[in-house]
């Protein structure tokens, strides 16, 4: 197994202000052509130490920036996120020698299934190692929020009143290094009371009744048809595409 770095770049804060200053510039300029702005091909350097994903890619660390850059590219714009390969080398989704799950497929699986396509703009203090990002659920009148902790401690965060959840769904890891993340179902929490985070994890609450619901989650969001799923698992070059 590769020795892994214990702090890895690809989660410090740091580089989040380039990503997206990068990310808007193409949006801009996809939104005066007319035209969708896409990301392709993504995945932390892992070619030598210097890289950003070195001996962390497969592991929390990696599912971690997966999360973040998720939520980040669909708030700056991005209409479609492809991360670089489903399976090969060490940065797909899956494990190149036992076809497992990668942090990073999990964390892919959950924002496929919880997330609809309309993207909210969130306003919220929060510390540097902690991001916050909210779509329109599947389910009509729903909001889904990825809360990603890539710092060392508990945090705590109260979400806009709702009437109905949340129900939570906490992937943690007790460090960045590990391989994978914890066992971790959905489960009901109590309602507007303070949520916590747990270090090291990527969490998705989904609320019902938003006091002050926007008008594009009234309706439920459409579910990807089927075949079109299939052609996006089968290119392999393509990898898994999240929305």
């Amino acid at each position: 197994m590769a020795q892994r770095s214990r702090s890895p770049a690809q989660v410090d804060p740091k580089h989040r202000p380039a990503f997206e200053r990068i990310l808007g510039r193409y949006v801009a300029l996809a939104r005066r052509l007319g035209k969708a702005c896409w990301l392709v091909a993504a995945a932390p350097c892992t070619h030598s130490p210097e890289g950003s994903g070195w001996g962390a890619v497969d592991a929390v660390a990696g599912g971690l920036w997966y999360a973040d850059l998720l939520g980040r590219a669909a708030a700056s714009g991005a209409q479609l996120f492809a991360r670089q390969t489903l399976l090969g080398g060490v940065y797909g989704l899956l494990d190149s020698r036992t076809y497992a799950e990668t942090p990073s497929a999990k964390i892919a699986r959950a924002f496929s299934e919880h997330f609809g396509p309309e993207v909210l703009h969130v306003t919220a203090t929060t510390p540097p190692h902690l991001s916050l990002f909210a779509h329109c659920g599947h389910g009509a009148g729903t909001v889904a929020f990825l809360i990603v902790n890539v710092g060392n401690r508990t945090e705590s965060l109260i979400l806009p009143r709702h009437g109905a959840g949340p129900v939570v769904l906490s992937l943690a890891g007790d460090s960045l290094s590990l391989p994978a993340f914890a066992p971790s179902t959905l489960e009901a929490r109590d309602s507007n009371a303070p949520l916590l985070i747990p270090a090291f994890s990527a969490t998705v609450a989904i609320v019902g009744r938003l006091e002050r619901l926007p008008a594009t989650c009234h309706r439920a969001a459409s579910t990807p048809p089927a075949a079109a799923e299939h052609r996006r698992k089968k290119n392999k070059k393509r990898g898994w595409f999240a929305r």
